[in-house]
């Protein structure tokens, strides 16, 4: 074998062995092992006649130089490794996604909101877990218009009730949420304190200074209130005091008229579903 054989055949060994990353340098080693087995075989072969009468009366009537060429197509396996690990860092690798921390931060406000309303139901006829109303809230937000990425009020929206209506403290919510998920939500809760006609006063007087993200909370949790009264009214309720339930919605969201288009095209729709006064 001459020299310019020996630089085609090791040349590309050493360039991808110089190659490697350490992580990769076992697995080649391996691999270079049998290379070199595979490569001293060949050369066994091609060296005796007697062993390899068939091989070469195969490259004399083909006129090609097999061994070589078989030689220099081993050595490059190095750089193909290479190669192939080059192009496959530039695909995505599907295996390794993983959700977004926003993601993870609304499911885990639906389960601690789950768990803080578990004994709870709604008021309706058919006695709902009172669950189905904050993640009805958030589905709005998320799935009923197309523009609200605002994920600080999408997890508001699932904790709303929690701390007007559990035992929860602020202090979890803020240790689990942050600070920016617990004042949307302390801006929702009520104080339950006072009596609830001033409650339902100080809703209207307070509505136009609320936060954007308060304000896509609480014209949701209206549109979702309606649609309950209007399809499922609690059952000692009358039809008056219904009426004066949406009416007092609508005074609620007209405070804060601008804030979402598409929301407030929703309210609307949901208010018109309010029941029409005896005559």
């Amino acid at each position: 074998m001459d020299t310019t054989t020996l630089i085609l055949i090791m040349g590309p060994v050493l360039a991808g062995v110089l190659l490697l990353k350490p992580r990769d340098l076992f697995p080649m080693l391996v691999n270079l092992l049998l290379i070199v087995g595979g490569t001293l075989a060949l050369l066994w072969l091609m060296t005796n006649q007697k062993e390899a009468q068939a091989i070469q009366s195969w490259v004399t009537t083909t006129g090609a130089d097999w061994g070589m060429k078989a030689l220099i197509l081993i050595a490059c396996q190095p750089l193909l490794f290479i190669a192939a690990r080059w192009m496959a860092k530039r695909l995505p690798p599907a295996s390794t996604k993983t959700l977004s921390p926003e993601v993870k931060g609304i499911l885990k406000a639906a389960v601690f909101a789950a768990d803080k309303h578990r004994d709870q139901r709604r008021k309706d006829q058919f006695a709902s877990p009172y669950i189905n109303h904050p993640l009805g809230v958030a589905n709005i937000l998320v799935n009923e218009v197309d523009d609200i990425t605002d994920y600080v009020a999408i997890k508001a929206a699932l904790l709303h009730d929690t701390i007007e209506d559990t035992e929860t403290s602020p202090q979890e919510i803020e240790d689990s949420f942050g600070p920016a998920v617990l004042k949307v939500v302390l801006e929702k809760s009520d104080d339950k304190s006072l009596p609830k006609e001033v409650r339902k006063l100080f809703q209207i007087q307070d509505a136009s200074s609320l936060s954007r993200s308060a304000k896509l909370v609480a014209i949701a949790d209206k549109i979702c209130n309606l649609r309950d009264m209007a399809n499922s009214p609690p059952f000692d309720w009358p039809l008056d005091r219904q009426i004066e339930y949406f009416d007092w919605c609508k005074e609620v969201v007209d405070q804060m008229r601008g804030v979402h288009s598409g929301l407030e095209a929703l309210f609307d729709q949901a208010y018109a579903m309010r029941p029409r006064e005896m005559d």
